[in-house]
């Protein structure tokens, strides 16, 4: 079976020897460590143009990949946009029933790469809730 989108592989002759990452290199692999996947369906308060979306959470990137689907969800319609940026290790987001509220598990402990490419092991908010609410702007 075909993917409907891949994130980030690269061909077996990448060079994975990123001297920014030092010896925590598998950071700056192209691969963002996925976690889990939910469908954002909308709501009675769905945030413009999200309907049929796929929400990516990310383990390394500290990011939520959002990926647009067509109305049959069997096709990508745009490339994996990266959102809600943190040094947050992403594990799981779910959205309220009226759509413009996402919670987001983080995980407790681990590496995740800065804006920077750098590495850190300080996660903004380990093992936490955190609630996104679109307010509409």
């Amino acid at each position: 079976v075909p993917p409907l989108k891949t994130l980030y592989t690269v061909q077996d002759t990448y060079n994975y020897n990123d001297p920014t990452c030092g010896e925590m290199a598998y950071i700056c692999w192209p691969t963002v460590a996925p976690s889990s996947a939910y469908v954002y369906t909308g709501g009675k308060k769905a945030i413009p143009g999200w309907e049929n979306t796929l929400l990516v959470p990310s383990l390394k990137r500290g990011v939520i990949f959002r990926i647009k689907l067509d109305p049959t969800y069997s096709t990508t319609l745009d490339d994996a946009i990266p959102m809600f940026k943190s040094n947050n290790r992403y594990r799981d987001v779910i959205a309220s029933p009226e759509g413009n509220t996402l919670y987001v598990l983080t995980d407790t402990a681990g590496n995740v790469q800065k804006d920077d490419g750098s590495v850190t092991h300080t996660l903004e908010n380990p093992g936490s809730l955190i609630k996104f609410t679109y307010n509409g702007k």
